[in-house]
């Protein structure tokens, strides 16, 4: 399997865990907290799901995307493809949690925040784009 598949595949299973994990959360969240709570709940949910510094999506996708050494940065080809699946499975992921939220009231902070996550990919790229100029000429 090459480091592309494989991080395409990594990428793929997180936010297969991830919505699964939501679809099972937001249910109980639902039966456990008091109507007025059940927003708040979700939306910490999804916060700490998004940017947990070590185990949320955005760290994730940052760990595959520029890989820390002694692990080699994919080559571009392989970054472009990590970088499309990454767009294709938010933009999916996006659309569930926003079908779910508008049930749980959390829509507006859902559509605010996570509308942003799904804009950072571009920027991503951008930003590779001057980091691999810099790099090759080292």
């Amino acid at each position: 399997m090459g480091q592309s598949t494989a991080s395409e595949g990594s990428l793929s299973g997180l936010f297969r865990r991830v919505v699964t994990v939501c679809q099972n959360q937001f249910a109980v969240i639902g039966q456990v907290f008091p109507p007025p709570l059940v927003a708040k709940v979700t939306r910490l949910l999804l916060s700490r799901i998004l940017n947990d510094p070590v185990y949320g999506v955005q760290a994730r996708v940052e760990q595959v995307l520029s890989p820390q050494a002694p692990m080699e940065p994919l080559p571009l080809a392989d970054y472009l493809n990590c970088l499309c699946t990454v767009e294709q499975q938010t933009a999916a992921l996006f659309g569930m949690l926003k079908a779910r939220a508008v049930e749980s009231v959390a829509c507006v902070w859902l559509s605010a925040h996570f509308s942003f996550f799904c804009q950072r990919p571009c920027v991503l790229l951008i930003y590779c784009k001057r980091h691999r100029h810099r790099h090759t000429q080292r």
